[in-house]
């Protein structure tokens, strides 16, 4: 990932709420807000609706990369806009913010495929790991320094994900997987960044890797990897306690604040619109990955380039022509 957006704390969102209203773009309007993340793809669709809106609409914007605990506060109290790659099977309050109209879901930007724990496929192929419990017997393959000695290592997400907090509480249920509390660790890394080096040192040795991770990512774009199952079923009344089974697959959605339809009645139908897919996405994050000079703007300049028949049915005519008079400049 080419740029290092910070996460702010609750604090510095307080912060940031008061002085939104102070914000002026050239003396023309307050910037739109998006939610912004410390991962690729979400940094790339902000990228390509940031383009949209300042020059299809003459309307400038703001990204602000949030963790997730603190952009749902600021959606539901209106100091966000937009978010445009909202994962809400992540949000346990999601369906009762909805329900409340603290924010509003408006389209599907995607269709996530499954978060959860992955191997490499040689690795699968090798040793016949398809499941979770498939894990038992091989932990001596995923020793690592960073584990307690005779024990494997998983590598986790970044603390304060709610999937983090799942995946701790598998590998710590004693009841429901004795193999993974007493023959594993689960190692949560400090970034996304961190994660995917973990995973793209192993795969480049074809050594062992077993961790967490999601998709559409560029190392889903570039390497053979599988999700393992789990032989237990997803229960969400044992979320918090027990674990069980993968979370389950679900809608990347675009969601907007509460009034943002009344306020912004043309962008609200640009983000109506706004829609692409896994695949797409990993074809974008593929070409950030393979071009190493390339930033999130090039990304996005390249998906302008590459689905032109797409992005032009998410706005009226005149403002994607606007869009292709300034792709021109460029």
């Amino acid at each position: 990932m080419k740029k290092i957006y910070r996460i702010f704390t609750l604090l510095a969102l307080i912060t940031f709420s008061l002085t939104l209203a102070a914000c002026d773009y050239e003396g023309r309007q307050d910037p739109i807000q998006l939610a912004g993340g410390n991962w690729e793809s979400i940094e790339v669709h902000n990228a390509i609706a940031g383009f949209i809106l300042e020059h299809g609409y003459d309307t400038p914007y703001e990204s602000t990369a949030l963790d997730v605990t603190a952009m749902v506060t600021a959606m539901s109290s209106g100091s966000l806009d937009v978010n445009i790659e909202m994962w809400r099977e992540n949000i346990p309050s999601y369906r009762d913010d909805i329900e409340e109209g603290l924010y509003h879901e408006i389209n599907v930007n995607f269709i996530d495929p499954g978060q959860g724990i992955w191997i490499p496929q040689y690795l699968q192929d090798d040793y016949g790991i398809y499941t979770i419990q498939d894990l038992e017997g091989h932990h001596e393959l995923f020793e690592h320094p960073e584990a307690e000695e005779g024990k494997g290592i998983v590598f986790g997400g970044p603390e304060g994900w709610l999937v983090t907090d799942f995946l701790h509480t598998k590998f710590n249920n004693e009841d429901d997987y004795p193999f993974l509390v007493e023959h594993f660790d689960f190692y949560s890394v400090g970034s996304v960044p961190t994660l995917n080096t973990t995973l793209q040192n192993a795969y480049e040795d074809e050594k062992p890797w077993a961790g967490y991770h999601w998709a559409p990512t560029w190392p889903h774009a570039v390497m053979d990897l599988v999700r393992l199952d789990d032989d237990l079923e997803y229960d969400l009344e044992l979320h918090d306690t027990h674990a069980h089974g993968n979370l389950p697959a679900g809608d990347v959605v675009v969601a907007v604040r509460d009034g943002f339809e009344d306020d912004h009645p043309e962008l609200f139908d640009f983000f109506s619109n706004y829609s692409t897919s896994e695949e797409i996405t990993s074809e974008i994050l593929n070409y950030l990955q393979a071009n190493e000079d390339a930033d999130i703007e090039d990304a996005a300049m390249w998906f302008f380039s590459e689905y032109e028949d797409l992005w032009t049915e998410w706005v009226p005519e005149d403002v994607a022509d606007r869009v292709r008079d300034a792709l021109n400049n460029q």
